[in-house]
């Protein structure tokens, strides 16, 4: 969705391509720096079987004010983040939370154990906005916060061998450390 206002409800139908609707629901664009406060909320290693992801989300659900977005630290689907695990361990019983905040995570080391994370980037779609374009770090500002999501796994961030300062020259260390 591109030229949306910022801070506005938008209401959303999707359907599939045979008109069947699938969700509805609303959700709020992110307010410009300095218009208000924010509220988020955040989790991880969620995909446990038989975890607590249901009263984890009905926390969510029931706090005051609603969060406005959800941050996801990584590990969302145990033990090896195969795809199976998914629907039942987040997006089941956290619907009634991602259906009006949008959830920005992070890929845990679980996550990575099942096609190399191929199964959480097809979960997710993330702003990629690093210079490889890579989906597994990224950051993005919500009013006032700025928020950066690393991969702390299998990304290279590796520093420079003996930096002489805290700034990194071009070219030297990986492409997470880089950015």
């Amino acid at each position: 969705l591109v030229s949306l206002s910022p801070d506005t409800s938008y209401r959303y139908r999707l359907r599939t391509s045979a008109g069947r609707l699938l969700a509805e629901g609303t959700f709020t664009t992110a307010p410009p720096p300095l218009a208000r406060a924010i509220t988020f909320a955040a989790t991880s290693d969620s995909g446990w079987p038989g975890g607590a992801e249901a009263q984890v989300a009905q926390a969510i659900r029931g706090s005051s004010p609603t969060p406005e977005l959800l941050l996801h630290a990584g590990d969302v689907v145990y033990p090896s983040g195969g795809r199976e695990g998914y629907g039942p361990w987040l997006f089941e019983p956290f619907a009634q939370v991602i259906d009006r905040a949008p959830v920005f995570p992070a890929i845990g080391n679980h996550d990575l154990e099942t096609e190399r994370g191929t199964p959480w980037t097809e979960a997710f779609l993330t702003p990629a906005n690093n210079a490889e374009r890579s989906e597994r770090y990224y950051s993005f500002d919500w009013g006032n916060i700025h928020f950066i999501a690393l991969d702390s796994h299998d990304t290279d961030r590796s520093a420079p061998a003996s930096p002489a300062s805290n700034v990194c020259p071009a070219g030297v260390g990986g492409a997470m450390y880089q950015w």
